[in-house]
C-alpha cells in the first residue's frame, strides 16, 4: 500500500540498515502493479525482507473482506511483528505465510 506513495518503479529505497520489510501483494491487483512490489522486494538490500504473494487477490480484498487470504495476511503480519518486535521466529512466519492455493511467502535463503 505504501509503494504508490514513493513512486515505484525506479529509485533506491533501502539503504544498509533499513528496517525489516513485509510486502503483501495480490496478483489480481489493478491499483498497484504486482511487479512494483516484486521490484521493491528485489531491490531491498538493507534489511530482512519478505514478500507475501496472494494468487487471485485484488488490491483491497485481503484487507477489507473476511476470508482465507485475509486470515493469512493477518497471521503473517502478526508473525512478522512478533519476529522483529518480540520473540517470534522466522520459521513461524514462513509456515503461516505458506498456504497452498491461498498464499506463498518468499524470503532470501539463510535469512533469520
Amino acid at each position: 500500500m505504501a509503494g504508490a506513495a514513493i513512486g515505484v518503479p525506479g529509485g533506491s529505497y533501502f539503504p544498509a540498515g533499513s528496517a525489516p520489510m513485509l510486502a503483501v501483494q495480490g496478483d489480481a491487483d489493478h491499483s498497484n502493479n504486482p511487479l512494483n512490489s516484486l521490484g521493491l522486494y528485489i531491490g531491498d538490500g538493507g534489511g530482512p525482507k519478505y514478500l507475501l504473494a496472494l494468487p487471485g487477490a485484488s488490491h483491497e480484498g485481503p484487507f477489507m473482506a473476511a476470508g482465507p487470504a485475509a486470515d493469512v495476511v493477518q497471521q503473517a503480519t502478526i508473525d512478522f511483528f512478533g519476529r522483529y518486535l518480540k520473540s517470534g521466529t522466522t520459521s513461524q512466519l514462513l509456515h503461516d505465510g505458506s498456504v497452498p492455493g491461498i498464499a506463498s511467502i518468499v524470503a532470501p535463503l539463510g535469512q533469520n
